[in-house]
């Protein structure tokens, strides 16, 4: 029998946040990010070992609070795209996104990024602005939920 090497998956949630004016919310990564280095990233992140018996509306709620504060939003609660990512320094990420929409509250970030912006989102922008690995998450959410930009 031929026993292939399986994949292993770091599994991270992350958030598409649109405001009532069709804007995305990207939040910009510190210089010395291990994964975006500077790029624009989205609100979320890795599941803690402690949360693997957690849903994933949990976890991803978790992570918004974390990283841009006590806002009101109205998250779906299915995931809207996937995408899978090999970096040189760990095991392949796998990326869950969830999409909400603004509702109140001022964004307040975290330590983990240095600035927020609402934008249009444009295949330009998707391509200019992000890491490979969120950049499929985004091309996938597109084509997926067949979103016109």
């Amino acid at each position: 029998m031929n026993l292939k090497k399986r994949a292993l998956f770091y599994i991270s949630v992350k958030a598409a946040i649109w405001d009532k004016h069709n804007r995305f919310l990207i939040l910009k990564s510190l210089s010395k990010s291990k994964y975006f280095c500077g790029r624009y990233d989205l609100p979320g992140g890795t599941i803690d070992f402690d949360e693997i018996n957690t849903d994933f509306q949990k976890i991803i709620r978790r992570e918004i609070r974390e990283e841009c504060g006590p806002i009101k939003y109205k998250l779906r609660l299915d995931p809207v795209s996937l995408a899978k990512y090999r970096y040189s320094f760990e095991h392949e990420r796998l990326y869950i996104l969830f999409e909400a929409k603004h509702l109140a509250g001022q964004i307040k970030i975290s330590d983990e990024h240095t600035e927020f912006k609402w934008i249009k989102l444009t295949p330009k922008n998707i391509k200019k602005l992000f890491h490979p690995a969120l950049r499929q998450l985004l091309s996938n959410y597109v084509k997926w939920n067949k979103i016109k930009l």
